[in-house]
C-alpha cells in the first residue's frame, strides 16, 4: 500500500519536471529561431575559435546600442 502511495507523489513530480524542461527547452529553440543574427554570430565564433554565446552578446549589445541612438533622435 505504501508503494502506491509512493508512486502518486512521484509521478506529478516527474511530469511537472518534464513540463518545466521541455517549456525550456522550447523558449531556447524559439530565441535562437527569432534571432536571425545567431547563424552569424556561429560563423564567426567557429572562423575565429571564439564562443558562440559570447559574440552573439556583442552583436546584441551593438544592437541595442544602435536602437537607443535611433530612439534618441526620434524625441
Amino acid at each position: 500500500m505504501k508503494k502506491k502511495h509512493l508512486i502518486y507523489a512521484i509521478l506529478p513530480a516527474l511530469a511537472l519536471a518534464l513540463l518545466i524542461g521541455g517549456v525550456a527547452r522550447a523558449a531556447t529553440i524559439s530565441a535562437n529561431a527569432n534571432n536571425p543574427f545567431s547563424k552569424i554570430a556561429s560563423a564567426i565564433a567557429q572562423k575565429f575559435n571564439l564562443n558562440a554565446d559570447d559574440v552573439q552578446k556583442v552583436i546584441n549589445e551593438v544592437k541595442t546600442a544602435d536602437r537607443m541612438k535611433v530612439a534618441k533622435k526620434r524625441l
